[in-house]
């Protein structure tokens, strides 16, 4: 079994410098002890075969996607236009 070797100071900052480039960071409060607890999300990511970051990425597309074609959202369970009239 091989050992890994440290990451040079080199390699940590070329790696800060693509994802800062490459990626936005955000960040996500969770519940604890709720359905979306991340332990909770954790569970349906590996069910799926997903990283928890793939996971939560894939579901805000949906998400996005439903709402962009003026589909129910699956969330509030209402047409786009019936929470323009809500409002």
């Amino acid at each position: 079994m091989s050992e890994k070797k440290p990451v040079s100071a080199a390699q940590k900052a070329a790696t800060k410098r693509f994802e800062d480039k490459k990626y936005d960071k955000i960040l996500l409060r969770l519940q604890k002890d709720s359905i979306t607890s991340k332990e909770s999300i954790q569970t349906h990511a590996e069910k799926a075969g997903e990283s928890l970051n793939g996971y939560i990425t894939k579901a805000i597309e949906a998400r996005i996607k439903v709402q962009d074609n003026k589909e129910v959202d699956p969330v509030s369970e209402k047409m786009e236009t019936e929470k323009e009239a809500d409002e």
